[in-house]
Parts: C-alpha cells; sequence; structure tokens
C-alpha cells in the first residue's frame, strides 16, 4: 500500500509539471461594481472561465491550484493603493471534497463546479477610505487575474510577496501579475493573466450602500 501511494504521489507530481507546459486558456472579468459603504471604497467582482485546464487537472490530482486576484485604484497622476487576495483550491483525496483556502478562512464544496464559482467571486472587499479620494481627481479600479499550479515552495513565496505588498500605494509600485510570476518562477510567456479597466470616476459618483 506505501509503495502504491508514493507511485501515485510521484504519479500526480509528474502530471502537474507536465500542465505546466500547457498554455492557460484566458478567463474574463464579468462584473465589477465599486461602492461605498461605511466609509470606505469597496468592490464586487464576477470572473468567469478562470479554471484553466493544466490547473483543473492538477487540482483533480490533490494538488492545489493557485489563484490570485490584483485589485488597483489609481488616479491619473498616481497609484492610491493596491490590494492582493490569494486562494488556494485543492482536492482532499481521502473525502472527495474540494477545500477553498482564502486567507485564514477554508470553504468546501462537492464539486470543482461549485469550488471554481466561489473562487471567482469577490464580495465586499475593502478597498480604501473614501476619504482618501480627492474630489476634484478621476480614478479607475485596475483588475488583474492569475491562475495556476504551485509547488508549496512558490506558493510559500507568493503568499510572502502578497502580505509585503497589499495595502500599499506607489507611484514606483504597478500591478503586473504576469510579469510578477514570470520574475518568481521564470515561466515566461507562459503564464496568461487576465486584466480589466473600469472607466474613470469621480468619488461623488460612487454608489452609497448602508
Amino acid at each position: 500500500m506505501r509503495r502504491w501511494g508514493e507511485f501515485s504521489a510521484r504519479l500526480g507530481l509528474l502530471m502537474a509539471i507536465g500542465l505546466l507546459a500547457v498554455p492557460a486558456s484566458a478567463g474574463r472579468i464579468a462584473e465589477a461594481r465599486l461602492h461605498v459603504t461605511g466609509g470606505t471604497v469597496r468592490v464586487d467582482l464576477r470572473a468567469l472561465e478562470l479554471l484553466d485546464p493544466r490547473t483543473a487537472s492538477t487540482i483533480d490530482s490533490g494538488l492545489p491550484g493557485t489563484c490570485v486576484f490584483g485589485l488597483q485604484i489609481e488616479s491619473r497622476r498616481e497609484i492610491v493603493v493596491e490590494q492582493f487576495i490569494e486562494q488556494h483550491l485543492r482536492l482532499d483525496l481521502w473525502e472527495n471534497i474540494y477545500l477553498l483556502r482564502r486567507g485564514i478562512a477554508e470553504q468546501r464544496f462537492s464539486s470543482l463546479a461549485s469550488a471554481d464559482s466561489a473562487w471567482s467571486h469577490l464580495k465586499d472587499v475593502e478597498l480604501v477610505r473614501r476619504s482618501v479620494l480627492l474630489p476634484e481627481r478621476q480614478y479607475r479600479l485596475v483588475v488583474q487575474v492569475a491562475v495556476r499550479p504551485l509547488a508549496a515552495e512558490d506558493r510559500e513565496r507568493m503568499s510572502r510577496y502578497v502580505k509585503k505588498h497589499s495595502g500599499s500605494g506607489s507611484e514606483e509600485l504597478s500591478l503586473d501579475l504576469g510579469a510578477l510570476f514570470s520574475g518568481m518562477f521564470g515561466r515566461g510567456n507562459q503564464e496568461q493573466v487576465v486584466r480589466f479597466e473600469t472607466g474613470w470616476f469621480r468619488p461623488s459618483e460612487l454608489e452609497v450602500r448602508p
């Protein structure tokens, strides 16, 4: 039994490594709604078709897939704030349950489709205090999403980067998940990133919710 378990684990790892060479299918952002609640600017976001075949196969083999959302509020002059949301999805082979981890929270799903739907939706994500945005200036939301299988050490490196840069705002810091993945993991153009930009808006134009 031990030899068969070791063989299965190695086979799953080899499958995941092989899938890294397969180009990812591009997803898209279907909806991004900014609003103000409790004095903070927040966003509801819905993406589609993020789970590409290589990542889905990796997850079904028992190894995790990683999804990173990069959210950025920028003016025509500077980056105001940058926020990263990192998620990991894996299949518990013993219980046949999909586990989605976002931060310290973990959700359980009976199917890959339902887990995919959950990690493609962000609700009421806090971005910045409304008072930080100047009334006379125009702003926009920039969203980037990257999905791929990552080894344990790569997930740790990504997590350190996310924690270091989330909440920062700087003219020198520019959100580019494609460059980030390529620079950290050396896979160049094989990484495809979904990018979306809202139109320009002024703070007074945002929807206010209770």
